[in-house]
């Protein structure tokens, strides 16, 4: 086993854990996605150092791990900002970005959205509440080409919310696999 082999595990091990808490309690803590986006920069770092001959390489190996968190992030920044998206989705997102580093994290974030839309109109299916939310999504989609006093407001209580932890788990392992057979 190489270490990618090793970083793509620990990915997807991640995410496995937090897809289950985020189903059991809604929620992915601190505690689990914290510690993996602080220890991804060191572990690129030793292990850049140790196979590539030296701490410029570690350097290097380091700085990519950041960048993947940032690569990670940055899509989803948009969602968290209108509130379509938690804290805890988006640093369990920055952990995996931070250990598949830049390229595959990239891959990982477009097969997470895919994952993430296939779940979410799944889960709304399942709950009855499809039909209200296309009318919601429709209305929130031309509120910005209506006149002020014709948009319609959504009350947050009729918005329909789905757990993201799994499509995140989707997202990775299907990067991680497809660049595992590479």
């Amino acid at each position: 086993m190489t270490p990618a082999h090793i970083f793509y595990s620990a990915a997807v091990s991640l995410c496995a854990v937090g897809a289950a808490i985020d189903l059991r309690t809604e929620t992915i803590p601190n505690w689990l996605t914290l510690p993996a986006l602080a220890m991804a920069p060191v572990a690129h770092f030793a292990v850049g150092w140790a196979l590539g001959g030296g701490p410029l390489a570690g350097l290097t190996a380091a700085g990519f791990a950041l960048l993947g968190a940032i690569v990670a992030v940055a899509p989803p920044a948009a969602l968290y900002a209108v509130g379509a998206m938690f804290g805890g989705d988006l640093k369990l997102l920055a952990a995996v970005g931070a250990i598949l580093q830049p390229s595959l994290a990239f891959e990982a974030v477009i097969y997470t959205f895919v994952a993430g839309a296939f779940l979410s109109i799944l889960h709304m299916a399942f709950r009855g509440k499809l039909g209200q939310v296309l009318r919601n999504s429709f209305d929130i989609a031309m509120n910005p080409f209506r006149a002020k006093e014709q948009r319609r407001v959504i009350e947050r209580e009729k918005l329909a919310f789905s757990r993201f932890g799994p499509a995140i788990f989707i997202g990775v392992a299907t990067a991680v696999a497809l660049a595992w057979a590479a």
